[in-house]
């Protein structure tokens, strides 16, 4: 059911660790290298998978205190529904790519999703939940994505700047 005439497209990538030598671990905490990325495009005439619902909520928490006010994004999440006969062999593809998720690449972020459908667009999302069931008394398989956009690592300084007035020689 691709509206517009555009069908979702799915990329999963797959990272490897390299180690990091003796004399550069101070300067770098994790080195990872990206491996091919797996594109699979969900056209429902070419996959036989049809796209049953999708939806996004971004949620941004906000603190106003007086004039100031200090907003994050505290999720940025995605929804996908799918349908297709339970034999399938993109729905297995798409099974097997999430089982190489959950059971090699979550706790070392080794992974990530990009998805691309009509006014979504969301790159280097995590795996927050996968659902598949039957439909009862049919073939018919009902598979669940939810994705999330990782949050942004913080730079923090080790020493922070100090916030006082003086003049350049430091008085």
């Amino acid at each position: 059911m691709a509206l517009n005439g555009i069908a979702p497209i799915i990329i999963f990538n797959f990272y490897k660790e390299i180690p990091i030598p003796a004399f550069l671990q101070g300067f770098t905490k994790k080195t990872t290298i990206p491996l091919i990325p797996i594109p699979i495009y969900l056209d429902e005439k070419l996959t036989q998978i049809s796209l049953e619902d999708y939806d996004r909520e971004t949620t941004i928490d906000a603190l106003r205190d007086g004039v100031s006010s200090y907003e994050r994004v505290s999720a940025d999440v995605v929804n996908l529904k799918f349908s297709a006969n339970k034999s399938n062999i993109v729905m297995t593809a798409i099974s097997a790519l999430i089982d190489l998720i959950v059971q090699n690449n979550v706790e070392n972020k080794t992974y990530s999703i990009t998805v691309f459908y009509d006014n979504i667009f969301i790159i280097g999302a995590s795996l927050e939940s996968f659902g598949s069931r039957l439909v009862d008394n049919t073939d018919k398989r009902e598979i669940s994505i939810r994705i999330s956009n990782r949050p942004k690592e913080k730079v923090v300084a080790e020493s922070p700047i100090a916030n006082t007035a003086g003049s350049a020689l430091g008085f």
